[in-house]
């Protein structure tokens, strides 16, 4: 969001300075506003995506540590084959 406020020089008497001082006060505060609630959006946006990116990171762990202890179980199911294999020659 962006206020545009365009300055021009105007004579104005002392009785109406206080006038302008009050609409920079208020433009101050509504720029400022402005600001803290981009802010605030910011950084939700940035803990959503950071929750989106562990929650990712979690997912991808999670499969290596299947992928992990598939190839263990396939390992060692082969060497039980392996084992057997080797006991039935020599009992035969």
């Amino acid at each position: 969001m962006t206020i545009a406020i365009k300055k021009r020089s105007i004579h104005i008497s002392n009785e109406y300075s206080f006038f302008l001082v009050a609409i920079e006060g208020i433009k101050d505060q509504v720029e400022g506003k402005a600001k803290e609630d981009i802010g605030t959006v910011k950084r939700n946006v940035g803990k959503v995506t950071g929750q989106i990116e562990g929650t990712a990171e979690q997912l991808q762990g999670k499969a290596q540590q299947s992928i992990g202890e598939t190839k263990n179980k396939l390992d060692n199911a082969q060497d039980n084959l392996e084992d057997t294999s080797e006991n039935v020659l020599d009992s035969g």
